[in-house]
């Protein structure tokens, strides 16, 4: 039974090291960034550069939030930067503990059973990110309000839609940026049942021949 409990710690922590890794990837990809700027809805496209170089310092700790930003703007970002460094510790911790269990499930069942207990944990991935894919074509809006409303203790999201980061990010960017997370989080997820596959028909031709 406890090693049971292995195979399924590994099998439940997969989906959330795949999402979570392919989330902080994107976040800390500035070139993600500049390429939504064409799309945004501030003319000034000058500024949308200045102020995004701006955002991406901030979080990385490295400068101040401009204070083209409004008071109540500042607050928010001061939350995401916040929600941002949890995020990326959280993910650090995963896979450090992803990796022990893997390890333990190595030496407790042997490669041809862990990797089987992997490709369980990237199916239940497929099926968690095609219900999120699902939702939000359904209704973007409203899991984007849903979203902020967990994990910000505060209405200060709750911005004017003239304001510098509702033009700078709309509602379209934070969809398109889900869009990549999704189609990542699947292809490394299918890839490792790929694989797994590729390596079972190879032990079983190497077995008949």
């Amino acid at each position: 039974m406890f090693m049971e409990k292995k195979r399924i710690l590994l099998i439940a922590l997969i989906p959330v090291l795949i999402i979570l890794l392919n989330v902080i990837i994107l976040i800390y990809n500035e070139s993600f960034y500049f390429e939504q700027i064409h799309s945004n809805q501030l003319n000034n496209k000058e500024l949308s550069e200045e102020l995004t170089w701006n955002l991406l310092s901030y979080f990385h700790g490295e400068t101040t939030i401009s204070d083209k930003f409004s008071e109540r703007e500042k607050i928010h970002l001061e939350d995401v930067k916040n929600l941002l460094h949890l995020t990326s510790l959280l993910s650090y911790i995963i896979l450090i503990i992803s990796l022990i269990v893997f390890i333990k499930n190595l030496h407790a069942y042997g490669v041809r059973r862990t990797l089987d207990t992997i490709t369980y944990g990237s199916e239940i991935t497929l099926i968690i990110i095609a219900l999120i894919a699902f939702f939000s074509l359904i209704d973007f809006n409203n899991l984007f309000n849903y979203f902020h409303k967990v994990f910000f203790t505060n209405n200060y999201w709750l911005l004017n839609e003239n304001s510098l980061l509702i033009l700078m990010y709309p509602q379209e960017f934070f969809n398109r940026a889900l869009r990549v997370i999704i189609t990542r989080s699947a292809i490394i997820s299918t890839g490792a049942i790929l694989l797994n596959f590729m390596l079972k028909t190879k032990v079983i031709k190497r077995i008949y021949h």
